[in-house]
């Protein structure tokens, strides 16, 4: 058991470098810490706890992230790339045309089969 949680020690360490650096720098020792600490709290309790704490983790953690970047500032620096930009205009162009053309069908099917 011991190695599989120093294994999750060093993917998380690993992991902890998606942040920023500032916030890496601020955070990261204590992030690192915590974790080991609630990881062998969870291994201690048996394989299900730690299952569960592992499962938890990878929800919060692509969430702790938006939110840290999102926080930052750099999130919209994201959102104006032009890759990101314009792959959001054509998924917004392509779901009002859905949004639009399925009401028009209707429509016009009701005027072909009940034209009373």
């Amino acid at each position: 058991m011991k190695t599989f949680l120093s294994f999750l020690n060093k993917i998380y360490a690993h992991v902890l470098r998606w942040y920023s650096h500032s916030y890496c720098e601020e955070f990261a020792e204590e992030m690192l810490l915590d974790f080991s600490a609630l990881a062998a709290d969870a291994g201690r309790r048996g394989i299900l706890s730690l299952i569960l704490f592992c499962l938890r983790e990878l929800i919060d953690f692509p969430l702790n992230l938006l939110r840290v970047y999102f926080e930052e500032g750099r999130i919209f620096k994201i959102l104006r790339s032009p890759p990101i930009n314009n792959g959001l205009r054509s998924g917004l162009g392509f779901g009002m045309a859905f949004a639009l053309a399925l009401p028009v069908s209707m429509l016009i099917s009701d005027l072909i089969f009940f034209p009373y």
